[in-house]
């Protein structure tokens, strides 16, 4: 094994230290920016009153109502939960995964932002995709509404059975 050892002039040994001297001073800057995110609240009334809901605009457009689903509303509280943590809106990439039981097709609706369950679902029947979920061709629903540093986060999974 041999080593090398090499010769740095004194200039550059500074400029090396003024350098890395900054980079621990960036460090320090960016891990003091770092927030931690506190954890989801559920918010079991807010949830209720999506559901509410969504039987409303069921009904009123001739449909049946859709069964609140334990199983579903689990797999979508722990979606909300993960959206709040991350801070960031997306669909769930493993709810076809996490879907309990036989089912024969699914959908997901997410949402952030919005004050309450009610303002929420006007959000989503304001939308023709999120729309098309609440007044699709389903027979279960499962609904989070939690609050994290004082956002909302909102999912409804839908299932056929």
């Amino acid at each position: 094994m041999s080593t090398t050892q090499e010769s740095v002039d004194p200039r550059h040994r500074a400029r090396r230290f003024k350098a890395l001297l900054s980079l621990i001073i960036a460090g320090v800057f960016v891990f003091a920016a770092v927030q931690p995110v506190s954890a989801a609240e559920p918010q079991p009334v807010q949830a209720q009153s999506i559901a509410t809901q969504v039987t409303v605009d069921r009904a009123a457009s001739g449909l049946a109502s859709l069964v609140r689903n334990p199983d579903l509303d689990a797999v979508a509280a722990a979606w909300a939960a993960q959206m709040a943590t991350a801070g960031v809106m997306s669909h769930n990439p493993s709810l076809a995964a996490q879907m309990p039981g036989a089912w024969l097709s699914a959908g997901e609706n997410v949402a952030y932002g919005q004050t309450d369950g009610t303002l929420m679902e006007a959000a989503w029947m304001a939308s023709p995709g999120h729309r098309a979920n609440i007044l699709g061709d389903f027979t279960d629903i499962g609904i989070a509404f939690v609050t994290a540093d004082g956002t909302t986060w909102g999912v409804q999974v839908f299932a056929k059975y």
